[in-house]
């Protein structure tokens, strides 16, 4: 079967173009036809070795939609692979199982004619959307879902600070929370990418290019701050972030793209109880919340570019110089 294989760490030619022989699904486990498979910057991490005891060649890429081959059924793929066993994997919370393994980082995964998953992590999918939006869904809905209303537990009538909001994550956090009756304040690097984030329910824009964040939101606000801000971008922009709550107010840690590491000051944050808290994907039970939204149409995917499976390492390139306005996808 055709895959995309990285061998080695590296730069985009780390990724080759290449037949592989197709194992077929064990026992427990049906073959999906992959469709199309979405970019994240998880794998843009996986790729340059940031993760350097995953275990290569491995066939990358964590967001899949297909069809199962055995029974004809449109399905997304809900990427944690979890023991089942633990007592996290018992409250159902499998994204914290201590075995926990990711499609695409940890077992092959969906830039390949075919991939092999337990029955359960298939989950069907109506009409609404075609597989190339439906692949956009996987980690940045569950987590932006996972974020807002596992973690931050977002309530009608709040404020939110969504940084980097152009970004897959990003959209999805504005749509979840413009849906749940929040305020949403999005930060992006160009007007044009804030207008865009105007039509999809943003209520106040900030081009962190041109104007202090932390001050906009402030003149926003009138000096009270937001109820809550989601940030994957780490480093500087979260210590800054954290000026942003109001008292009592909830900062998500959700990612690194900027930077693995913040220095914050500790008075700011017990005199005023501010908590910050971290989250990572999601549940399977929230991966079907999230898709009922998504098959109402209450929420959507944002597809910006797709590229044929043969031009991943392009597609890499693109996501990577930070061009994309939501996803960009690999097509099958």
């Amino acid at each position: 079967m055709r895959t995309i294989t990285l061998g080695r760490f590296g730069d985009f030619d780390a990724l080759s173009f290449a037949d592989r022989p197709d194992p077929g699904p064990a026992q427990g486990e049906v073959a999906v036809a992959v469709k199309a498979c979405a970019l994240n910057h998880l794998d843009l991490r996986v790729r340059r070795g940031e993760f350097p005891w995953l275990a290569l060649p491995l066939v990358p890429g964590t967001d899949v939609a297909g069809v199962v081959e055995e029974t004809g059924e449109k399905v997304v793929i809900y990427p944690v692979l979890s023991c089942g066993a633990c007592r996290h994997c018992a409250e159902g919370r499998e994204n914290l199982c201590r075995e926990v393994r990711i499609l695409g980082v940890h077992r092959d995964g969906g830039l390949s004619e075919r991939v092999s998953i337990p029955r359960r992590n298939a989950i069907p999918v109506p009409d609404t959307f075609d597989l190339t939006e439906w692949s956009s869904v996987p980690v940045t809905f569950l987590t932006a879902w996972h974020a807002l209303v596992g973690r931050a537990n977002l309530r009608v009538g709040e404020k939110i600070l969504v940084h980097s909001a152009s970004s897959g994550l990003g959209v999805a956090a504005v749509e979840i929370a413009s849906a749940g009756g929040a305020t949403v304040i999005a930060t992006a690097s160009s007007d044009e990418k804030l207008a865009r984030l105007s039509e999809l329910g943003a209520h106040h824009t900030i081009n962190y290019r041109q104007t202090d964040f932390a001050e906009a939101v402030r003149e926003i606000t009138k000096g009270e701050g937001v109820d809550v801000v989601i940030d994957h971008l780490g480093g500087a922009t979260l210590t800054e972030s954290i000026s942003c709550l109001t008292r009592g107010g909830r900062l998500v840690c959700c990612g690194e793209t900027e930077s693995p590491s913040a220095t914050i000051a500790l008075r700011p944050l017990f005199n005023r109880e501010r908590t910050i808290m971290g989250a990572t994907l999601g549940t399977r039970k929230e991966f079907l919340d999230v898709l009922a939204l998504l098959g109402q149409k209450t929420l959507k995917p944002v597809v910006d570019a797709t590229f044929p499976l043969e031009r991943a390492a392009d597609a890499h390139r693109y996501l990577e110089g930070r061009h994309a306005f939501g996803k960009v996808v690999v097509t099958l």
